[in-house]
C-alpha cells in the first residue's frame, strides 16, 4: 500500500511557568490524506486514510509578570515636637513636602551632635531616613534609599542605649529599606538583611510597645517571607507569611484600621496566589480572590487610585489561574475587566514598568479567551498589548522581560496560523522566538532557552508543509526539538519532557513520508512512549488520549511497511486507549476524530481477516464520527468521513453478494 499521509493538526498544548497556568486552544485542519486501498482496481474502491494527528503546538505557558503589587509598610515617623523648627519640619512632611522637609531635618543636624543632644539627633536622623524613602518613590530609587540606609544606621546607634521604643522604630524603618533596595539589587542579600532587623525589632524586650507596633511589624516580617518565597523554600516562607498577615487581620478591622485592613487583605491574596502554584491550585486561587475583593471595599479608584490598580491587577492574576483550572469563560473575562480596571489609573507615562506588566498580562488573557470566542479577533488584541509591553521592555534597559514578551509574540502568531494557516504568522512566530533567544541562552536560562527551542522547532515543522523541499525545514525541526530536550528531562521537567517528545514525534511521523519510512515512523513511536511514561491516564487523562490517537496514527500508517495485522491491532488498542478518555459529552470533536482513525483500522484490518466483523466495526465508527462531525459543523472531516463511510458500505455489500454466490 502506498499511502501519503500529511498531518492534521486538532488539538492543543498546555505548559506551565512562573506565576499560574496556560493553555493552546483546539484547531481541526486537513492538510493532505489519500490512500490506494491494495489490490483494487477500482476508483470507487479507494478508501481515504485518515491517521489523524493531535500536533501539539509548543508554546509554553505565556509568561505572567511577576510584578505583583505589594502595599508596603509606610515609614514610621512618629511627631515628637522638641522644637518648633522641628514642628515645622515635621509639618512639611506630613503636607509631602518632602525636599524642604529634609533641609529642615539637615539644619538641626548641622547644629547638635549626638553626644550634645542624642535624643533630638537620633529622632532627626530617623525623620531624614524616612523623608528619603519618601523622596525614592518617585526618583533616584537607589541613591536615596542608599541614604535612608545610613540615616536609620545612626539613628539606631544613638537610640540603642536611650530609648527602647525608638530603637524599635528606627529598625522597623531600617527593614524597610532594605526590604525596598532588594526590588532593585541584591535581592536574596537585602531581604535577609530586612528579615535581620524586624526580627530585631520584634526581639526587643519592651513592654511598653503598643500592640498596632506589634502588628505592624509582623505585617513587615510577612512582607520579607513573601519576597523570599520567590527565591527558595517557597512553601515554607509562604506559610510564614500567611501567619504574620493572619496576625493583622486578627487587629485590623475595616471599621478600626480601613488603611492596614485593605492592605493586608492584598497581601493575604498576594500569598495565596503564590501558594496555587505549589499546591491546591483552585482552593487557594479562590481565597485569594476572596481576600482581594476586601481588599477592594475600601480600595475605591476615588479613594486610594494606585492602591486600587495594584489589587485589580492581582485580582487580574487570580482570575487568570482560575481560569487555567476550569476553563470558565466568566474567570477570563473577569481577568480582562481588571486589566482594563487597572490602565485606568496605570499609563505609560505615569509608571512604564507597571504599565508593560499589565500589557503583557493583558494580552495572556486576551491569548486564552481566544479559545473561547473571535480567535482571529482576541489574538491580533493579544499581539497588540504584547507590543505596547515591548514600548517599554526593551533589550537594554530590561532584557528578560524583553524575551518573555517576544515568546508571547510567538505564541500568538502560531495560534494564529493555527486558524488561518498562513506563511506569514510562522515566518513571525519564528522570527519572534529568534529574538527571544538572544537573551535566552542555554548557559544562563536554560528552561526559557529550551522553550523557545520548541517553539522555533514546531513553527520550523508547520513551515515544511509551504515549501517542496520539506527536509531542510523538518531537520532543522527535530534538530530545535531535540536542542530542547537537552534540558527537558523526564527527571527535572517531565510536562515539558511529555510535550516535546510528542511534537518530535510529529515531526519524524511528517519525514516519514518523505523519507525513510519505517526508520522514522518507529522513531515517532519511540517518542510516543517515551511521552506516555509522564502523560498517564490518571494524571493527564486528556493528554494522555492526545498521545494514545497519535500513538494509533502512526502504527496505522507502519502497517502499511510491515507486520501489517500486528500493527493494525496495535493502532486499535491505542485507539481505543483514547477513546477511554475522549467521549461524545465532554470532547466530541476529539471522539469524533479517534473513531474516523479506528474505522480505518478496522477498514485495513477487514484487508487480512475477519472481512465481515471488521468491514461491519469500520462503518460503524465512521457513522459514528460523521455524526459527531455533522453536529458540530466540523466541515474540514465531513467530507473524509462520507467518503470512507461509502467506501466501506460498498466493500460490505459486495462481500454480502460473494457469500450468496458462494451460498447458491
Amino acid at each position: 500500500m502506498n499511502s501519503v499521509i500529511r498531518y492534521v493538526i486538532d488539538h492543543k498544548d498546555w505548559i506551565f511557568s512562573g506565576i499560574g497556568i496556560a493553555f493552546i486552544s483546539i484547531i481541526y485542519k486537513v492538510i493532505k490524506y489519500i490512500a490506494t486501498f491494495k489490490g483494487n482496481k477500482d476508483a470507487n474502491d479507494q478508501q481515504k486514510n485518515n491517521e489523524i494527528y493531535n500536533v501539539k503546538i509548543g508554546v509554553r505557558q505565556n509568561i505572567v509578570s511577576d510584578t505583583i503589587d505589594i502595599n508596603f509598610n509606610l515609614p514610621i515617623n512618629k511627631i515628637d515636637n522638641f522644637s518648633d523648627v522641628l514642628r515645622e519640619a515635621n509639618g512639611l512632611y506630613d503636607k509631602k513636602n518632602y525636599k524642604e522637609a529634609l533641609t529642615k531635618y539637615e539644619r538641626i543636624i548641622s547644629q547638635i551632635s549626638s553626644e550634645s543632644d542624642p535624643k533630638t539627633y537620633a529622632y532627626t536622623k530617623n525623620n531624614i531616613g524616612s523623608t528619603y524613602i519618601r523622596l525614592s518613590e518617585t526618583s533616584n530609587k537607589e541613591k536615596n534609599l542608599n541614604k535612608a540606609e545610613q540615616s536609620f544606621i545612626e539613628a539606631i546607634d544613638v537610640y540603642y542605649n536611650v530609648n527602647n521604643s525608638k530603637f524599635i522604630e528606627a529598625l522597623n524603618n531600617l527593614g524597610l529599606t532594605y526590604l525596598r533596595l532588594s526590588q532593585i539589587r541584591e535581592k536574596e542579600k537585602n531581604l535577609l538583611k530586612a528579615l535581620q532587623k524586624y526580627s530585631d525589632a520584634k526581639n526587643v524586650d519592651i513592654r511598653d510597645i503598643t500592640l498596632l507596633e506589634y502588628v505592624a511589624n509582623n505585617h513587615s516580617l510577612g512582607l520579607v517571607y513573601l519576597e523570599l518565597s520567590e527565591l527558595n523554600n517557597t512553601k515554607n516562607y509562604l506559610k510564614k507569611a500567611l501567619v504574620c498577615f493572619e496576625t493583622g487581620l486578627r487587629f485590623y478591622t475595616m471599621d478600626n484600621y480601613p488603611v492596614e485592613y485593605a492592605a493586608t487583605c492584598n497581601n493575604m491574596g498576594v500569598v495565596y496566589i503564590r501558594l496555587s502554584e505549589v499546591k491546591d491550585t483552585a482552593e487557594n486561587i479562590n481565597y485569594s480572590i476572596n481576600y482581594l475583593k476586601k481588599a477592594l471595599q475600601y480600595y475605591t479608584i476615588e479613594r486610594c487610585p494606585f492602591e486600587f490598580s495594584s489589587a485589580q491587577n492581582n485580582l487580574g492574576i487570580a482570575y487568570q489561574i482560575l481560569y487555567d483550572v476550569y476553563n470558565r469563560k466568566s474567570d477570563i473575562c473577569n481577568a480582562i475587566n481588571s486589566y482594563f480596571e487597572t490602565l485606568k489609573i496605570i499609563t505609560i507615562d505615569n509608571n512604564p514598568i507597571k504599565y508593560a506588566s499589565i500589557q503583557n498580562n493583558l494580552g495572556i488573557s486576551y491569548e486564552k479567551y481566544s479559545r473561547l470566542k473571535d480567535t482571529n479577533n482576541n489574538l491580533n488584541k493579544a499581539i497588540y498589548a504584547y507590543k505596547e509591553s515591548l514600548r517599554v521592555r526593551t533589550i537594554i534597559r530590561y532584557p528578560l522581560d524583553y524575551a518573555m514578551c517576544y515568546i508571547n509574540l510567538a505564541t500568538a502568531h502560531l495560534r494564529l496560523f493555527e486558524t488561518n494557516s498562513k506563511k506569514e504568522y510562522l515566518v513571525k512566530s519564528i522570527k519572534s522566538s529568534k529574538e527571544a533567544l538572544r537573551i535566552f541562552t542555554i548557559d544562563k536560562y536554560p528552561i526559557d532557552y529550551a522553550l523557545g527551542k520548541h517553539n522555533l522547532g514546531v513553527a520550523y515543522m508547520e513551515l515544511a508543509k509551504f515549501y517542496d523541499d520539506k527536509k531542510i525545514y523538518l531537520n532543522k525541526s527535530i534538530e530545535c526539538l531535540n536542542e530542547a530536550l537537552k534540558i527537558r528531562s523526564i527527571k527535572k521537567y517531565p510536562l515539558d519532557f511529555a510535550m516535546t517528545q510528542n511534537s518530535i514525534a510529529n515531526a519524524y511521523s511528517y519525514l516519514a513520508d518523505i523519507k525513510d519510512s519505517v526508520p522514522n515512523i518507529c522513531r515517532a513511536i519511540e517518542a510516543l512512549k517515551a511521552s506516555l511514561k509522564v502523560r498517564t491516564v490518571d494524571k493527564y487523562p486528556i493528554d494522555y488520549a492526545t498521545v494514545e490517537n497519535n500513538l494509533g496514527a502512526n502504527y496505522l500508517k507502519l502497517s502499511e511497511f510491515q507486520y501489517k495485522k500486528v500493527n493494525l491491532l496495535r493502532a486499535i488498542g491505542a485507539f481505543q486507549n483514547a477513546l477511554k478518555i475522549r467521549n461524545k459529552e465532554s470532547i466530541p470533536i476529539d471522539y469524533g476524530i479517534t473513531m474516523l482513525n479506528l474505522g480505518s483500522s478496522y477498514f485495513h484490518l477487514s484487508e487480512i481477516e475477519n472481512s465481515k466483523n471488521n468491514i461491519t466495526n469500520a462503518i460503524k465508527c465512521y457513522k459514528d464520527s460523521l455524526n459527531i462531525f455533522k453536529c458540530y459543523k466540523a466541515n474540514n472531516y465531513i467530507d473524509l468521513a462520507t467518503y470512507n463511510l461509502k467506501i466501506s458500505i460498498e466493500k460490505e455489500r459486495k462481500l454480502d453478494v460473494a457469500v450468496t454466490s458462494e451460498d447458491i
